[in-house]
């Protein structure tokens, strides 16, 4: 049984959150105006969990995402805190956390290695943005045998990446500072969705990505789920995803809808 709304607020208060407004759109650059904030640019409604939030469609590039939204320091604690996976839990009705997703990131992992393997040469190295417990990028080393770490600000579920034998980097993409390294392959996996500022870390990705090197991302397809949520500050299609690829500077070599119908893959080079 799922949560209701009253539940999803003692779990979550969203409304007392700080805020951040956007007025350019992360994909284009578009200037946000009061017009685009009127249908069909804008709308204000409930997201999945019931909380009021506030929807914009680019007028340029049709790029949907939230605004206003949360602050960067507020999304850091929701996911820090454990508060997403508690939100996610309540919304299906079971538990859903470090311990409990494995299973299903095994399947997952799978799937992805599946979609990479005829494109991985010999890679020495990758990252897994937003990696989780670590169960992808351990599955990615077993196969490949490429020495793997892990990025992700959950501590929880960075802890379960230790106990997985992975070295990690606690903290958020937008934060994370490469240092001159530079990977063979890097994941993220149902990751970018996530993300506060997506143009600004592909563009990172690519600076640390090694010059025959692999990036994988996928993205939940807003044009077959039509849903919002607060944990999804920007609704990708395949067509807005393949425009921030492209911006960003990569070479897509592959795409594929998911077997789930609603995810679609992409992997790209430099």
């Amino acid at each position: 049984m799922t949560a209701t709304v009253t539940d999803y607020a003692a779990i979550w208060d969203y409304g007392s959150q700080p805020r951040s407004q956007s007025i350019t759109c992360n994909l284009c650059g578009h200037f946000e105006t009061e017009e685009d904030r009127r249908p069909p640019g804008g709308w204000t409604e409930p997201d999945r969990y019931g909380y009021q939030v506030g929807v914009v469609v680019c007028a340029e590039c049709e790029l949907i995402y939230l605004n206003p939204r949360m602050a960067f320091e507020a999304y850091a604690s929701f996911y820090e805190s454990g508060a997403y996976r508690s939100l996610v839990s309540a919304y299906h009705g079971r538990e859903i956390n470090a311990e409990t997703i494995q299973p299903e990131q095994e399947r997952y992992a799978v799937e992805v290695a599946d979609f990479l393997e005829p494109h991985v040469k010999h890679p020495r190295s990758l990252l897994d943005v937003g990696g989780s417990t670590g169960v992808v990028a351990k599955y990615m080393k077993e196969r490949f045998g490429v020495e793997s770490s892990v990025l992700d600000p959950a501590g929880r579920e960075t802890d379960e990446a230790l106990r997985n034998g992975l070295p990690i980097i606690r903290g958020t993409a937008e934060s994370f500072d490469p240092d001159g390294y530079r990977w063979g392959i890097i994941l993220v996996c149902q990751t970018i969705d996530h993300l506060l500022d997506p143009m600004g870390v592909l563009k990172k990705l690519h600076g640390c990505l090694a010059d025959d090197g692999l990036l994988f991302v996928d993205i939940l397809d807003f044009d077959k789920t039509r849903e919002i949520k607060i944990d999804h500050p920007y609704n990708f299609t395949e067509k807005t995803m393949a425009l921030f690829l492209s911006k960003a500077g990569y070479r897509e070599i592959a795409r594929e809808r998911a077997p789930d119908g609603v995810h679609v893959r992409f992997l790209c080079a430099r």
